[in-house]
């Protein structure tokens, strides 16, 4: 059975309605547009600018849903240095992201810690992988966790430590020979 509703007449004079109608639509001095409307610009321009700021980074930051693991928000810079589109990066999880980390990750959506610092490889959309320093801290607002990741590609660190190590080698092993 359909759901019927009737209209009840507006009590009220002319004048009356026609200040409402106004009200409503945004034209009269008291509109809700007038008194509203610029106060939510303003928040929303605000959320612009911090976005654009995160976008910027050169880190990738993610907000996850827990326990699920899924991204709920991603920044543009985390799907543009990953290699995804961001309608991918919404369809994994942060396990899919991080195959390698479950025990790590299991110790941070448990809540058996509230923030972990670690070395994770995350796959990349090309397939390949690419080591990450991972931040990440567990919140909680509107009544719900969360967890805010922040990853940084440390690729370059890692060759640089790779390369310290092979001249170390090299230079141990030339003082052998030398000795």
């Amino acid at each position: 059975m359909p759901l019927q509703y009737s209209r009840k007449p507006f009590k009220g004079t002319e004048e009356g309605l026609d200040e409402l109608r106004k009200k409503i639509i945004g034209l009269g001095e008291e509109s809700f547009r007038k008194s509203y409307y610029p106060e939510l610009q303003e928040k929303l321009a605000d959320l612009e600018e911090y976005k654009a700021l995160l976008d910027q980074s050169n880190n990738a930051i993610f907000l996850i849903e827990l326990p699920s693991g899924k991204f709920l928000d991603i920044s543009e810079s985390a799907c543009r240095q990953l290699g995804y589109a961001a309608r991918d990066c919404y369809a994994m999880t942060l396990f899919d992201l991080a195959p390698g980390q479950a025990e790590d990750l299991n110790r941070i959506f448990s809540g058996e810690v509230e923030s972990l610092v670690l070395e994770a490889v995350l796959r990349k959309g090309s397939g390949n992988f690419a080591p990450y320093e991972m931040s990440m801290r567990r919140v909680a607002f509107r009544g719900r966790d969360y967890l805010v990741a922040v990853a940084r590609d440390i690729t370059e660190r890692k060759r640089a430590e790779e390369a310290i190590r092979k001249s170390q080698a090299h230079l141990a092993k030339s003082q052998e020979i030398a000795h």
